[in-house]
């Protein structure tokens, strides 16, 4: 999140390190089941990622939309709540 800005979500992709299995390989067995898993290195993340974040223009909640219809068209019911401009 940032301010001025809606929520936004961003998967990462993962994927295994190649150099955790050479642990075993090398006889890195210490590092291989404590020191990798502990600190996240047996993961490979994205190296770059880059999201364009859009403008809040929700005041009231994420179902609000702005609608424009002409005054023909809006309901009698809502007539009483319209306000001018």
């Amino acid at each position: 999140t940032k301010d001025g800005h809606g929520k936004f979500v961003y998967e990462l992709n993962t994927g295994l390190n190649g150099w955790y299995i050479g642990n075993v390989v090398f006889g890195g067995l210490i590092g291989f089941l404590i020191v990798d898993p502990l600190t996240g290195a047996m993961y490979r993340l994205d190296d770059r990622v880059d999201v364009t974040l859009s403008s809040d223009v929700s005041l009231s909640s994420e179902n609000s939309e702005l609608r424009i219809v002409t005054l023909d068209k809006v309901p009698e019911s809502l007539k009483d709540q319209l306000i001018a401009l």
